[in-house]
């Protein structure tokens, strides 16, 4: 089992917008079918982030909200739509592209 952890914005949802980014809810379903343990954490905080949650209807894919910075020695891979090197892999998700590594 992995910890996987997905940031919010521009990541789970488009910036402008606040659209749901289909591919990257795929994919966080998909840890979360594989036995990942699934985080969701934002700058924004925990309220934001748990607001999002709520409002992508992830509840049941997820299985904590972390504060962003706090908890990152702690995870195995992270999305992002910038680039962080916050887990021991981080994968950089671009419009479309969520396969580029650093």
């Amino acid at each position: 089992m992995k910890v996987v952890a997905f940031d919010v914005d521009g990541t789970l949802i488009e910036e402008p917008g606040d659209k749901p980014r289909a591919d990257i809810i795929e994919k966080l379903i998909w840890h979360f079918q594989q036995g990942d343990f699934v985080v969701v954490w934002s700058g924004g905080g925990l309220d934001y982030a748990r607001m999002w949650v709520s409002r992508l209807g992830l509840d049941k894919y997820i299985h904590a909200i972390w504060p962003k910075q706090k908890t990152a020695t702690t995870v195995d891979v992270t999305y992002d739509d910038q680039i962080v090197k916050l887990g021991k892999e981080n994968i950089l998700v671009g419009p479309g592209n969520y396969e580029e590594r650093w």
